[in-house]
């Protein structure tokens, strides 16, 4: 669970991981080829739940991949448990002239300060999926609306402006999706 909250919460990997998930998700909805006859045969109610209840999967299926990827790094060595380790929380103390060290700053010391591992974790989870959520939502909304290219620029747009305002740290961060989907920012 440790190393799937540092990658959630890294100020470094975390601006990377929703435009892995745009890439992954760009020709969503699809809408040629065979998908016309599903289209034909059912409303367009049913199918916008369809391709929504196909967002959530999507959703869901990346943030697994993730949690489960980075929890493989541990299956040999590694302590399960639900509380931050003693390497997470005091390895500054002991190294102090490592502290702005790449790993010291996967994990800051706002985050194990503020909250218990578990609900870290579960912060971590759910703020992910929803951004991951919106901004395939936003896809689907501009190709209903007959502009899908036009909603890859607005999820881009988001995914840069909020990343940029993020991590200079200013007040217009909290008009992006990214600052609300980091828990160490709040």
């Amino acid at each position: 669970a440790e190393p799937f909250t540092a990658l959630g919460n890294s100020s470094i990997l975390c601006r990377m991981i929703p435009l892995l998930f745009l890439a992954l998700i760009a020709e969503f909805p699809q809408k040629d080829g065979i998908d016309l006859f599903y289209q034909i045969r059912c409303s367009k109610r049913i199918w916008i739940c369809g391709q929504t209840l196909f967002a959530v999967g999507a959703g869901i299926f990346l943030v697994l991949f993730l949690a489960l990827s980075s929890g493989l790094m541990l299956w040999d060595s590694g302590e399960w448990r639900l509380e931050f380790s003693y390497a997470v929380t005091h390895f500054t103390t002991v190294y102090p002239e490592r502290s702005w060290d790449y790993v010291t700053r996967l994990l800051s010391e706002k985050l194990y300060q503020q909250m218990t591992l578990a609900e870290a974790l579960f912060h971590t989870v759910s703020l992910m999926f929803l951004y991951f959520w919106l901004l395939s939502m936003i896809l689907l909304l501009s190709a209903i609306c007959g502009r899908k290219y036009i909603g890859i620029l607005i999820d881009s747009f988001l995914i840069i402006l909020g990343t940029i305002t993020t991590a200079a740290g200013t007040r217009l961060m909290w008009l992006f999706p990214m600052a609300h989907s980091l828990p160490i920012v709040h």
